[in-house]
This record gives C-alpha cells, sequence and structure tokens, in this order.
C-alpha cells in the first residue's frame, strides 16, 4: 500500500516528499531491516508528512498547484452534442405555454432516452431570458446512493458563496439557500431527480426558472410536465446517420431493433464508426442474435435492445480495455484524467480514448470531467470482477488520500490557495468518500487500512469542519480513534478524542463532549502534548456553557489561557479573552468582563485589527449600557462606529449607528439618537436590507415616543 501511495503522489508532483522520508527512516534502521521497507506502515510516512515533512511537503504543494489543480467549474451542464435532432414538438409545446410566467419544466421518461440532452436545449433557448451561469446537479435517482435535497442544497450554496461554512442549522441552511437565489437570475437544471419529496424543498424563488427529469412525473405547481418518448422514426434515423454516415443503408433496421431509442441509436452508430473495417451487416446480425436471445424471457423492449446494444459495444473491447471500463465504475460521480490514469494504469490514454469514442464514457468539456451514463454504469456493475475490484479499490483509496492531503495543504495555507483547497474538496467530495469509506471498512482486518483512515480524517479535519456537518465529521473522527488505539498512537487517540469532543459540542451535545475532551485532557497531560491539553481545555470550557454551567466554563478558559500565554507563541489569545469577557458578563461579572475586553482591545490595536477593534468597542458599549453608564456606553460607540467607517463595513456601520442611538436615547439625547437612526435608516435603504431598514424605523418610532413622553413629564 505504501508503494501504491507513493505512486499516486508521484501522479502529483509530490512523490519526493515521502520517498526523502522513507530512505531517512532506513538509514536509522540500518541495512538489516531496508528489505521491509515496502511493507513498512502508510501511518509512519503520512505522521513525517504531517510533523517533520509539513513545510517540505507544503513547498511541493505549492510548486504544482497551478498545472496539477486549476479550479474547476463546479455544477456545470453537460453541452449539448453536435448529432442532437428531434424534439421540435416538445420545445414548441412547452414554450408555448411559459408565457411571461414563472418558468418551471418537468421532462420525464425512460433512462437513456434523451432528457439531459433535452434539458440543455431548454437551456440554451431560455439564456435571453436568464442570462446568468445555469447551475446544474445530477441528483443520481438511479443509483443507488442518490443525492439528497439536503446534499444539492449544500452544493448550491457551496457555489454561489464559496467560503461559507457548513452551518448546523437547517432552518438557516434552508434559508441561505433561497436567499442566494433571490440574488440571481438563473437557470437551476435539476436532473434526475429521485422522487417529488426531494424536490419540494429545492424549488427555486419564481426570480429563477426551474428544469427538472425524472423517470416518473412529478406533481408540482405551475410545473409543466412534459413525457419524453422515443424519437419519430425519421429522426431516428437522421440520429443515426449523424453518428455515423455508415449506418445509412441499414439504418431503417437499426433504428427499429433500437426501438427509435436515443442511448442505443447513439451507441450503435460509434460503435459502426469505430470499426470500419467490419461490414454493418455483422453489427446487425448481432443485434438480431442478442435481441432473439433476450425475447425468450418477457421484459422491456427498450431496454432489451439497449442491453443488446452495450452488450456488443462491451465484447468488442480488448480485455485490458475492458478492464479498465470496469474499474472506471467505481468512481461513484465524475472524474478528472489524472485520476483515471491512476487507477488503471492507463499512462498513454489509449483506453480512455477507445472508451470515449464507444460513448461508453463521457466527457463534459465545460468543466473537463468524465462521468458514465446512468444505463452504462448499472450494465457495468453487474461485470464488475470482485478481485480486480479489490485491488482496485485499495488504489483508489491511497490516490484520493493524496487529494485530500493536497485539499487539506492548500486550505492551511489561507488566501487565494483557501480557495482552492476547499473547491478541490467540494469537486472530489464524493471520491475521497469513497476512499475514506474503503479504509474504515477494510481498517480492523487491514493494518494498512488503519493507517489509511487515520491519514484520511488527519488530512481533511479542518475541511470537514468548514464543509460538513458535525454528524458527518463524527463518523470520520470514531473511525479515526478507533484505528488509533489499534495502533496504540496515545498522542493521535488524545486528538481524536478532542475532535470528537468539539463535534458533539457543535451539536450542543454537552455530555458527550465532556466525556471525550476529559479523556482528551488526560491523554494529551500522559504524552506531555501541551498543544492538545491546552485545546481541550478550551472546548471543555465550550462544553459547559453548552450544558449552562458558566462558572464551570470559566475555571477551564482561564487555565486555556495560562497555558497559551505561557507557550513561546500565544496565537490566538485575543480570541480567547473576547470569549472570557463575553462568558463574565453573562454570569454578571461586568467588572472582569470590562477588564478582558480591554486587554483585547489593546491587543487589537498593537496588531492594528480595525474590525476587531470596533466589534470590542461595540461590546464594551453595551456592558456600559447595563450599567446605564451612559457615557462611557456613547464613548465605546462613537469609538466604534469611526473604526468601522474606516474599514468600509457598511452593515456593521448600521449595526453601531442603532446601538449608539439606542444609548443616546437612554441618555435622553434624542435629537443625537434620531440622527443616527436617520443615517442607520439611510444606508439599510441604500443596502436594500429591509430587516435593517425595519429595526432602525422601529428604533426611530421608540426613540420618538420617548421623547415626548419625556416632554409631557417636564411639564
Amino acid at each position: 500500500m505504501l508503494l501504491i501511495l507513493i505512486f499516486a503522489l508521484a501522479a502529483m508532483g509530490v512523490a519526493v516528499v515521502l520517498l526523502k522520508g522513507k530512505q531517512e527512516k532506513n538509514e536509522e534502521q540500518g541495512p538489516e531491516k531496508k528489505s521491509s521497507g515496502e511493507s513498512s506502515s502508510i501511518v509512519t510516512s503520512i505522521s513525517d508528512l504531517f510533523s517533520k515533512r509539513k513545510e517540505d511537503f507544503a513547498k511541493a504543494r505549492k510548486a504544482v498547484a497551478k498545472s496539477r489543480f486549476a479550479s474547476v467549474p463546479l455544477l456545470k451542464a453537460p453541452p449539448i452534442p453536435k448529432n442532437f435532432v428531434g424534439r421540435k414538438n416538445i420545445l414548441a409545446d412547452v414554450f408555448s405555454r411559459i408565457g411571461n410566467g414563472p418558468v418551471l419544466i418537468g421532462l420525464y421518461g425512460k433512462s437513456g432516452v434523451g432528457k439531459t440532452t433535452l434539458g440543455s436545449v431548454f437551456i440554451k433557448n431560455l439564456l435571453v431570458r436568464f442570462d446568468e451561469e445555469p447551475i446544474y446537479v445530477d441528483m443520481r435517482g438511479a443509483s443507488a446512493n442518490p443525492l439528497s435535497s439536503e446534499d444539492v442544497m449544500i452544493r448550491v450554496i457551496n457555489l454561489l458563496r464559496p467560503s461559507e461554512k457548513f452551518s448546523e442549522n437547517e432552518a438557516k441552511r434552508t434559508h441561505l439557500y433561497t436567499a442566494l437565489l433571490q440574488r440571481k437570475k438563473v437557470i437551476l437544471f435539476l436532473d434526475n431527480v429521485p422522487n417529488l419529496q426531494n424536490l419540494k424543498r429545492l424549488l427555486p424563488p419564481t426570480n429563477c426558472a426551474l428544469i427538472v427529469t425524472s423517470v416518473k412525473p412529478l406533481s408540482v405547481p405551475n410545473l409543466i410536465p412534459k413525457k419524453v418518448n422515443p424519437l419519430d422514426t425519421g429522426d431516428a434515423q437522421k440520429l443515426l446517420l449523424q453518428t455515423s454516415p455508415r449506418t445509412g443503408f441499414w439504418g431503417n433496421e437499426i433504428a427499429k431493433i433500437c426501438c427509435d431509442f436515443p442511448l442505443a441509436l447513439v451507441l450503435s452508430g460509434l460503435y459502426v464508426a469505430s470499426y470500419q473495417k467490419q461490414d454493418c451487416s455483422k453489427f446487425l446480425d448481432s443485434l438480431r442474435q442478442g435481441l432473439k436471445q433476450l425475447k425468450s424471457g418477457s421484459g422491456d423492449a427498450i431496454q432489451q435492445s439497449l442491453d443488446v446494444v452495450l452488450g456488443i459495444c462491451y465484447r468488442s473491447l480488448s480485455e485490458k480495455a475492458a478492464g479498465v471500463l470496469r474499474k472506471l465504475v467505481l468512481f461513484p460521480e465524475s472524474f478528472d484524467r489524472k485520476a483515471a490514469i491512476f487507477l488503471c494504469e492507463d499512462s498513454d490514454n489509449e483506453h480512455l480514448i477507445s472508451l470515449l469514442s464507444l460513448g461508453l464514457l463521457s466527457h463534459n468539456d465545460e468543466n473537463g470531467r468524465f462521468y458514465f451514463h446512468p444505463q452504462v454504469r448499472r450494465f457495468l456493475m453487474l461485470r464488475l470482477k470482485a478481485g480486480e475490484q479489490a485491488l482496485a479499490e485499495k488504489r483508489f483509496a491511497a490516490y484520493f488520500l493524496t487529494v485530500t492531503i493536497a485539499a487539506g495543504e492548500f486550505y492551511a495555507s489561507g488566501g487565494k490557495d483557501r480557495a482552492q483547497g476547499l473547491n478541490l474538496f467540494d469537486v472530489e467530495w464524493e471520491n475521497i468518500k469513497k476512499g475514506w469509506a474503503w479504509a474504515e471498512t477494510n481498517s480492523e482486518q487491514d493494518n494498512e487500512a488503519d493507517n489509511l483512515c487515520l491519514s484520511y480524517a488527519e488530512a481533511s479535519a479542518s475541511l470537514l469542519g468548514h464543509r460538513k456537518s458535525a454528524v458527518e465529521s463524527l463518523q470520520w473522527f470514531e473511525a479515526a480513534l478507533k484505528s488509533a488505539k489499534r495502533l496504540n498512537e496515545i498522542e493521535v487517540e488524545a486528538k481524536y478524542h478532542l475532535l470528537l469532543g468539539v463535534n458533539h459540542t457543535r451539536l450542543d451535545q454537552g455530555e458527550e463532549a465532556l466525556e471525550h475532551l476529559d479523556e482528551a485532557l488526560q491523554l494529551s497531560k500522559q504524552s506531555e502534548d501541551t498543544t492538545t491539553e491546552m485545546k481541550a481545555l478550551g472546548q471543555l470550557g465550550l462544553a459547559y456553557l453548552v450544558l449552562g454551567k458558566p462558572h464551570r466554563a470559566i475555571e477551564f478558559l482561564e487555565k486555556e489561557l495560562k497555558l497559551l500565554q505561557k507557550s513561546e507563541e500565544p496565537k490566538g489569545e485575543e480570541f480567547k479573552l473576547e470569549k472570557l469577557g463575553q462568558v463574565y458578563f453573562e454570569v454578571g461579572d461586568t467588572e472582569q468582563a470590562i477588564g478582558y475586553y480591554k486587554k483585547e482591545l489593546e491587543m487589537a490595536r498593537e496588531l492594528k485589527d480595525t474590525k476587531r477593534q470596533s466589534r470590542i468597542s461595540g461590546d464594551l458599549g453595551a456592558i456600559y449600557v447595563s450599567l446605564n453608564d451612559h457615557e462611557n456606553a456613547i464613548e465605546n460607540f462613537d469609538k466604534g462606529l469611526d473604526l468601522v467607517k474606516k474599514s468600509g463595513d457598511k452593515k456593521g456601520e448600521i449595526v453601531l449607528l442603532g446601538k449608539l442611538g439606542e444609548a443616546y436615547t437612554q441618555a435622553e439625547k434624542y435629537k443625537k439618537a434620531l440622527s443616527c437612526f436617520q443615517q442607520g435608516l439611510e444606508l439599510a435603504q441604500a443596502l436594500k436590507d429591509r430587516n435593517k431598514v425595519c429595526l432602525m424605523t422601529e428604533q426611530m418610532g421608540h426613540s420618538r415616543s420617548e421623547e415626548h413622553t419625556s416632554e409631557l413629564q417636564s411639564h
């Protein structure tokens, strides 16, 4: 497995890092142990990778970043094939029914009848009205693991707001999905929708168009349902001719045997075009013979003819090409050329090209990714061989570990690299998840799989926290913890107890979090790992907050702060000070809260962090408001407002104007209060922020009411 991992890294230009680690390890062991290098554990190399070799690895990743991992456009619809024919009646009927109202089109029919292609044709015709880049999601309705509405929602959010962190609140995710689409005039194309329930939550606002495809009709208000049937006989023969002119004389009978079904016709035409030396009549004989054999049993005539054509195409392949094809079907979604070459050991692309020419594999020119038609995938899944599948899955897992490492390194680098890491993680997520699943499934019986399972978790820890739910993260970290225990890795065990505690806290599961965090604290002390110890203390504080025990939280947060201040690089101290200020304010100890906030403010000034200074000033102002110390409240809100204006944060400016206005109202300085609210209202109107407009209007009304009451009392 280690050799597989090294070759996978070599494909990305970073093998030198692992090789260097392996050579040095062998030198330390002495000549008598060098022979066992091939079977040495992956975790040794990976732990080197993430400790001693981390800097070298990061440099290597940056060196190959542009050439090896260019950003991949997300959610791109498949292009319209050059040989597209027919469907004029469907297009005319649907467009006559759309008018000027909302655009909701539902195409349904058998898999392979051409719904996806027709959807792309509708997109082309609708771009006059919806000129923004269309959003395409294949929901994989025919697969064993279709995408849920939640999966689709997250993909759309990641596309429209790439830096967005996953929210555990389902209502917030749904709101964000709708809010982001409300700002777009875009076509949402949901392909292969599994059922109506999955569609209902995904309906976009009326400013967007919706195109859905499914096997069965879906009943949605205002959706125009249109069944897509096989082609008319004339269009079927035309499609055959455009795919391969050699079918001309035999086109009528081929089309008849194929039931005028588009996928069967295209595959037939491509087969005839690929085998120029073979007489077309032989292909026709093969069709007749294959269909005759299937006719002995009952079944769907269209499906039977399609299976016959697929069988002919498949049997025409060399054994090696057929093996490549069977391995490629292991990819759960789309994949790139590098992954295909590595998995199938097809370095010259010979077999990849032949599979494309036969139509057994498809390519999306818009994003450079390969994929399978669901019908081809179904056909191939039945022909996978257990032995070759096991070896291929092992290579698959090793390769996508290297992809995960690359994504994690980019993300950790920050800046543009951070966005690159998120893009790579999003694009390859289904493949990464499959690679991890292999490692997790085989970990109890295979030490190498244990090591691989640990490595996946370590490489993706930060990315999982940013992109995935706490529930999903828990699965990865629980598996990693079991692997760490089996391998007797105490330091690593402590880290996964820590990560499990973090994610239980994300789910407001305080008791479960405490159990893991206590264990992390004890193990980190045992191994003298002060970094993990410090993090465990801080997370224990957060867990006690979840449990509603702020005084216990303070105890652990202050211990964490002391350890941090003793460390050589107390990075992040300002965050700890802010949290303690918040908790002390929560328990009513305003003196301590003010003290911590002032220390944080001093640090923010030293770091010239204007945004943080403005926020702290606002928090201090809120504390002084609670103490009825209007003078100090106004002073801090004023300072915060000046700072936020310099940073250009208009939303932050509205918030502080509202707080300053409230402080002036309480101080009975009504003219100044109204001036603040008026400025906030104008800014909110300029930003078209309805919520803030309502808030400013409400606060203005309250201030005027207070002024009127004050005047009456003075008389």
